[in-house]
């Protein structure tokens, strides 16, 4: 168990780990919501994910957008779609799909009676 809170870990290198990230360097808080963290890093991607978003601009076309985190996976979901063509078929009909997701959304409403 940890020596300054109740935290319990299953691990020495968990109880390490919590150590540092809830008791070790000082907290850095963000401004716009209740997220704080000891890793500079991390509260970087914080900041760019949540609040500012990162801008893509697509290298083969004039596609430009801002990644935030309802869309992180975007810049590769806009190449796979317009520039590889990607598609992702049903195997249980013949619905195709530009996005995994929304195959497996598919499968779920047609075929699972789910949704």
């Amino acid at each position: 168990p940890c020596d300054q809170c109740d935290h319990s870990s299953t691990t020495k290198r968990d109880l390490i780990w919590h150590r540092s990230c809830k008791h070790g360097s000082p907290k850095m808080s963000c401004d716009q919501c209740n997220y704080s963290t000891t890793r500079k890093h991390i509260f970087k991607k914080h900041m760019e994910i949540y609040h500012k978003g990162v801008r893509y601009l697509c290298d083969q076309c004039n596609f430009d957008a801002k990644t935030t985190l309802n869309n992180i996976n975007m810049p590769k979901q806009h190449i796979e779609n317009i520039h590889e063509k990607i598609r992702y078929p049903c195997d249980q009909c013949d619905y195709v799909a530009s996005q995994h997701r929304t195959l497996a959304n598919h499968k779920k409403r047609e075929h699972e009676g789910i949704i």
